[in-house]
């Protein structure tokens, strides 16, 4: 049995998904398998394109029927055989340091962590509002810590089902084949919503008893001009939700009355995690997410968007909440803003702001690791 499942849904994206393969196959490694599967119709290219690669451990399906991107994604991880699993997007790429953190998981007995991620641009995004460099993370010491579920997720609802970085899922964290399971055999699929990452990682958390946080980059995060995070950083990811071809084909009929009709992370998020909630047998839930955080950060970030979000704020009671709920977001943006600018003017933060490879971002972000190396766990 491999250690490490890497599954990577593709679609239509071939020419990042190439730069993500090479990258994985550099790792070198025999505890790794890579599951693409691959809705795109014509495949010719990336079939010659794998076997120029010649590495037995990618395992290659492919289907040309419509599906969505939760479909796809279930049928990635249905191919996966390893003990734990990790989701990547195609434009983004593992680190060195995932394969450690898997095996210090193996060792210790712990279903799944969260963790830190390295910020990789490709050089054909495109941004709306200045620009960021290359290639980013933090690059400090490493601490493990054990996180306490209940308490995550009782941060989870009062931030609106906004934050997704502490819960455990197989999207950019590492978790044990049995979790995901579980969760397939309660609902039916590995991803119960919209969403997928959303419905996977609030399903998870309602499962795991012990996980931990690991202060590394595991995983580089792509943003490419095809990509979620790519849209966002130009302001083209949002619109009604019958234009979005990868939600699923009810996801509009079936949406919850309290989240605006829209496409945006924002809304994707919460709107998953009450889908996995009650697909999870948990709906009890669903009446102690804070809208009101949803409604405050929507406003924030989307102008266009104010007038339906002030229709949800109904009443004076309503209303002083959302604008308590928009100076709690100021205050925590303005205090991660400062967390970064201490990064960068202590050298924490390692940054390249020329363009650079997929692969050498890869090379970089493992140089690190290996210069400051010790076990994961020691501390």
């Amino acid at each position: 049995m491999y250690l490490l499942s890497v599954v990577i849904p593709t679609k239509n994206r071939y020419e990042y998904l190439k730069e993500c393969l090479k990258s994985l196959v550099e790792l070198g490694s025999d505890k790794i398998e890579i599951i693409v599967q691959d809705n795109t119709l014509q495949n010719d290219e990336i079939i010659s394109f794998i076997e120029a690669l010649n590495w037995k451990h990618i395992k290659y399906y492919h289907s040309t029927a419509e599906l969505s991107q939760t479909e796809n994604s279930d049928l990635a991880v249905c191919h996966a055989t390893g003990e734990y699993c990790t989701y990547l997007g195609d434009d983004d790429a593992l680190c060195q340091s995932a394969l450690d953190a898997a095996e210090y998981l193996k060792r210790n007995h712990i279903p799944a962590c969260v963790n830190d991620v390295a910020t990789y641009h490709w050089p054909d995004v495109v941004f709306a509002h200045g620009t960021k460099p290359a290639l980013s993370f933090d690059n400090g010491s490493c601490v493990v810590r054990e996180l306490n579920p209940q308490k995550i997720m009782d941060d989870f609802l009062s931030w609106g089902c906004q934050d997704i970085k502490f819960l455990p899922r197989i999207y950019h964290g590492i978790i044990h084949r049995s979790v995901l399971e579980k969760i397939r055999e309660r609902t039916g699929s590995y991803f119960p919503g919209p969403s997928p990452d959303m419905a996977n990682a609030v399903s998870a958390l309602l499962l795991v008893q012990k996980y931990v946080y690991i202060s590394l980059p595991l995983i580089l995060s792509g943003y490419s001009y095809k990509s979620a995070g790519g849209m966002g950083l130009r302001g083209a990811h949002s619109g009604s939700l019958s234009a979005v071809r990868q939600l699923p084909a009810n996801a509009e009929a079936e949406w919850s009355p309290r989240i605006p009709k829209v496409w945006l992370g924002y809304t994707v998020w919460p709107e998953s995690a009450e889908k996995a909630l009650i697909r999870m047998n948990r709906a009890e839930l669903i009446d102690r997410i804070n809208y009101h955080a949803m409604y405050a950060k929507i406003f924030l970030k989307y102008p266009d968007y104010r007038k339906m979000v002030l229709k949800q704020t109904k009443g004076i009671s309503g209303f002083f909440h959302f604008v308590f709920e928009c100076l709690r977001f100021m205050k925590r943006w303005y205090g991660e803003r400062n967390d970064l600018k201490s990064r960068k003017a202590s050298g924490r933060q390692y940054i390249i702001k020329e363009n650079i490879s997929l692969l050498q971002a890869c090379r970089t972000v493992d140089e690190c690791y290996r210069q400051r190396k010790k076990n994961i766990g020691d501390e």
